[in-house]
Parts: structure tokens; C-alpha cells; sequence
């Protein structure tokens, strides 16, 4: 049972790639987490620590075009984030824009398919 809290705008489609991830089986599943600190620590020692997604948006993993992109929705949705007059519903809505976008954008750019 998911929470409440979880936005899946395609339910549907979540049942048909959990499916598929089940009958691809664990050897060829590759998981990238925790783009915004959500497991790992914000601050160690007082210095702020890049997340994942800043290190791909930042540091030549991806394309250019993929970080010029990716960048462009930081400057557009990073601001809506912080300023405490934006209602939390709307930064929700926002925010769910932001993460759908980048991961079209992430997909674009074949993140999904690059292999260690």
C-alpha cells in the first residue's frame, strides 16, 4: 500500500513496469536514488553536500543538452521550492511538474541505458 503522500499520475503504468522489472528479474534491475538527500545527509561537517541529481546537472555525466535543460528547470522551479509565500498545494503541483520533467529529460538522455 502506497501512501497518500506518493503522487503516480499513471497507476496503470506502474503495474505494468513493476510487471516487467518482476519477469526482467533482479539481475537486470539498476537503481539510481536519493536526488534530493532524501537517505543520504544534507550537511557533514557544515558543508552542504551535492545531491545526485545536482552532481548529473552539474559535473559532464550527461550530454550538454542535458544539463543546459536540466539547469533551465532548476532555474524555473528551484525558486517556487523555497519562497514561503507559494501555498504547499501549488508548490506540490509544481514540484510534480519539475520531477516529471526532468525525468522525461533523464530519460532523453538515456540515463537508463548506460551500463558500468
Amino acid at each position: 500500500m502506497l501512501s497518500d503522500d506518493i503522487i503516480i499520475p499513471n497507476k496503470e503504468r506502474l503495474h505494468v513496469l513493476k510487471d516487467k522489472i518482476a519477469k526482467a528479474g533482479p539481475d537486470t534491475l539498476h537503481v539510481v536514488t536519493d536526488f534530493n538527500r532524501t537517505l543520504t545527509k544534507a550537511y557533514i561537517d557544515g558543508k552542504k553536500t551535492p545531491s545526485l541529481i545536482s552532481v548529473l546537472r552539474n559535473e559532464n555525466y550527461l550530454s550538454v543538452e542535458y544539463a543546459e535543460k536540466a539547469n533551465e528547470l532548476f532555474d524555473k522551479y528551484h525558486p517556487m521550492e523555497i519562497d514561503p509565500l507559494i501555498s504547499e498545494e501549488d508548490k506540490r503541483v509544481a514540484m510534480n511538474q519539475w520531477w516529471t520533467e526532468h525525468f522525461n529529460l533523464l530519460i532523453k538522455s538515456q540515463v537508463l541505458r548506460r551500463k558500468m
